[in-house]
């Protein structure tokens, strides 16, 4: 691979090809610069090229510039080679299994000017206005809560809304969703029957709370739920299923039978009749982490892109047989005990990992385990009559120690990043949540003495 290649991708949305060109080969990351092109023919003559302006919401006309070190997809079209449009160092790192800035900017440019022109100004605005009796900055993306109870008129000076959490039950819920014209994804954390969306929400998240039964109206194509959530989504494209413990493959085969991506993510968990993959033509992605039960993963002759993490050992080892024409994203290979002993590590993602040590990954599962029981000894003695201030104390002790102990393991490496550190909070505030649920001000205080305390 040189810079200066060019390769076209088909969007199957809006099917049109559009193009990235590769700029800097830095092994293995490769960075690719997006083209001004989405046309329906790929072009003949690559001298005219040029980098794609984005204007599509915070864009400023910056073009998309990004590395990395995914494999270059089977169905890519390579085109040919033209001098690299760009050389610096990358701007941002992400996928290239998705589609390019292109598709989401054609999407951008089919709203109503007037529109876009509201968007870029509640950006630039900087101020706040009066939602329901809070202030919030006009240039906000997500809303959820109490401020789903204003009026539409009050509503509709948030122009940037992109992202709605249901989380209340507004008299009139498919009015408020229709205020904003740039939505696109919802939240759903509490029982609604039914749910009617505008066109433009795409994504649909459903959460612990939501009905499980819910009846959906709209156009969305992208669905993130957990097993007890398979709602009938007519013309699904997008799929990912969360939490899975154990879950027969065989029921989402009739359910979601347009189904072009496919992610399982398991809790970990087991997963029975995955053949039954076959049963779904238009699949092209298949993501699987974390989740057993299948020695092998079927062939299928349409699959484009294949990532399986934290698979068992055969499988894994026989998907880079079968799809090494894929270039698949296989990694975290498990031994058949692997399971059994890690059910409930809430760090399990660190092993393999090549950005944490391994004997700290180890560590912090041995450290959660004497947390945890000495955390819930903390709830026994509480209801058997210590007092609230003994408790509480008890807590953010415990708490403390948490902190300290990676407070060491990370002044040795400075191995703990941004990822590291929301995944370690997030753990020990669920761990808080479980065992004190009946007293949020436990979990709040154990919350804010790690905070306090953690030096990463």
């Amino acid at each position: 691979m040189v810079p200066g290649t060019v390769f076209a991708q088909w969007d199957e949305d809006w099917s049109f090809y559009s193009l990235r060109q590769v700029c800097r080969v830095d092994p293995p990351s490769i960075t690719w610069l997006t083209l001004d092109w989405f046309s329906a023919e790929v072009p003949t003559d690559l001298s005219g090229l040029r980098p794609l302006p984005q204007d599509r919401y915070w864009y400023r006309g910056q073009p998309e510039y990004l590395s990395s070190s995914e494999p270059i997809p089977a169905d890519w079209r390579e085109l040919g080679v033209t001098a690299p449009l760009m050389n610096q160092e990358p701007t941002a790192y992400g996928s290239i299994a998705r589609p390019s800035a292109a598709s989401y900017e054609r999407a951008w440019q089919s709203h109503d000017l007037r529109d876009r022109e509201a968007f870029h100004a509640g950006l630039r605005d900087g101020g706040s206005v009066d939602i329901n009796g809070v202030a919030v900055r006009t240039s906000t993306s997500m809303i959820r809560g109490e401020s789903l109870l204003a009026t539409p008129e009050e509503l509709a000076q948030l122009p940037c809304i992109r992202h709605v959490i249901v989380d209340v039950q507004p008299a009139d819920l498919p009015g408020i969703l229709r205020v904003w014209p740039f939505l696109r994804t919802v939240t759903v954390t509490t029982p609604i029957p039914v749910l009617d969306l505008p066109s433009g929400v795409q994504a649909l998240t459903l959460e612990e709370g939501a009905s499980p039964d819910m009846r959906v109206s709209g156009a969305v194509t992208e669905l993130t739920t957990d097993p007890s959530h398979l709602i009938d989504i007519a013309g699904l494209h997008t799929l990912r299923i969360d939490g899975v413990t154990d879950l027969d493959v065989s029921v989402l085969v009739p359910k979601y039978p347009h189904v072009r991506q496919l992610t399982l993510n398991g809790a970990p968990g087991l997963v029975s009749n995955l053949d039954a993959l076959a049963g779904l033509p238009a699949l092209r992605g298949l993501e699987l982490r974390n989740v057993f039960g299948f020695h092998q993963i079927p062939v299928l002759s349409g699959l484009r892109r294949l990532g399986a993490v934290s698979i068992s050992r055969k499988a894994g080892a026989q998907a880079r047989k079968d799809y090494r024409h894929l270039n698949p994203t296989v990694s975290k290979l498990r031994s058949t005990g692997w399971l059994e002993a890690n059910i409930d590590n809430p760090f399990r993602d660190w092993q393999g990992s090549q950005l944490v040590p391994q004997r700290y990954a180890r560590a912090a599962w041995r450290a959660y385990a004497g947390h945890r029981a000495a955390l819930r000894q903390v709830a026994a003695t509480a209801e058997a009559g210590s007092s609230a201030e003994q408790t509480r104390s008890a807590v953010e002790r415990e708490m403390e120690q948490v902190a300290a102990e990676f407070n060491a393991w990370d002044k040795r490496t400075g191995w703990i990043e941004t990822d590291e550190r929301e995944q370690i909070c997030a753990v020990y505030e669920s761990l808080l949540g479980d065992v004190f649920d009946a007293d949020p001000s436990l979990v709040t205080a154990g919350v804010e003495a790690l905070d306090a305390s953690r030096e990463w």
